[in-house]
C-alpha cells in the first residue's frame, strides 16, 4: 500500500520535506505504468497510466 508523502509525514511526526528528502535518498521516485486495456488481443486505442512509487537501483 503506498501513501503520498504528506499522510507519512502526519503518521511519523515529520515534515513533507524530510519524508521527500529521505524517499529519494533511498531511491524511491514515481514512476507511471500502462495498463493494456485489450489484453494484448490487439492495438489498444484506450490504454490508461497509474502512478506508483517504485525503486531506482543506482
Amino acid at each position: 500500500m503506498e501513501f503520498p508523502d504528506n499522510v507519512i509525514a502526519q503518521l511519523t511526526g515529520k515534515t513533507e520535506r524530510e519524508i521527500h528528502d529521505m524517499r529519494h535518498a533511498n531511491g524511491i521516485v514515481a514512476a507511471y505504468k500502462i495498463v493494456d486495456t485489450c489484453a494484448a488481443e490487439f492495438a489498444a486505442e484506450t490504454p490508461y497510466y497509474y502512478s506508483v512509487y517504485e525503486v531506482r537501483t543506482k
